[in-house]
């Protein structure tokens, strides 16, 4: 009797969709999604708020991770769950959609370029130097497209200010902030990688 031959796995441009989303359907991983979200919460109540076009903020930092080891959908989710969550426990003025879909954006971004990069803080792979450079090319894409572009446009929707006078004192704001974000954000994907090169088993 043949043997049945296994199906490939698929691939193309939306196979990536395709894997994160069925990292959805493990148990502990949803577990520890959970966990991810319930951070993201948390940390987007310890912000500091400037002005009222100036915040900082660090509730990305669990979305990194989320993408790094569940992948764009898992992250795009988390991302796009966090504010309206967060709004419900405390809220604070008329809640905003933009900032729902600025928070989805985070996710996409880390889930595409982060996804599975725990793997190469493994020091037999020697691919340190290029991890460093995903993650400063996915902080630097979330600075330009997030935080500069979409939140100064919601900004500009909610308090009537123009672009052309939210957008230099936020790029500003940016360039200050993107090294200090950047190096958090490796120094946290680096120790969750270096956990899980120890206990292999936390991800199965």
């Amino acid at each position: 009797m043949p043997k049945m031959q296994s199906t490939p796995a698929k691939s193309g441009p939306f196979s990536v969709f395709v894997r994160s989303a069925q990292e959805l359907k493990r148990p502990k991983s949803m577990v520890m999604l959970a966990m991810l979200l319930a951070c993201h919460v948390v940390l987007g109540f310890f912000q500091l708020q400037l002005t009222d076009f100036i915040r900082i903020s660090f509730a990305a930092l669990p979305i990194g991770v989320a993408g790094m080891l569940y992948g764009p959908t898992a992250a795009l989710m988390l991302g796009a769950l966090g504010d309206p969550i967060k709004y419900l426990v405390s809220p604070t003025g008329p809640f905003f959609p933009g900032f729902t879909l600025s928070a989805a954006v985070t996710g996409l971004l880390f889930g595409l370029l982060f996804y599975g990069m725990h793997r190469d803080f493994d020091p037999c792979r020697k691919k340190r130097g290029f991890t460093v450079l995903r993650v400063a090319a996915a902080q630097l894409l979330n600075t330009l497209i997030v935080d500069l572009l979409l939140h100064s446009l919601w900004l500009s929707c909610l308090y009537g200010t123009p672009m052309g006078v939210l957008l230099p004192m936020r790029a500003l704001k940016c360039a200050l902030l993107f090294p200090v974000e950047g190096i958090l954000l490796y120094l946290l994907l680096a120790a969750v990688a270096r956990f899980l090169l120890s206990r292999p088993s936390a991800l199965r």
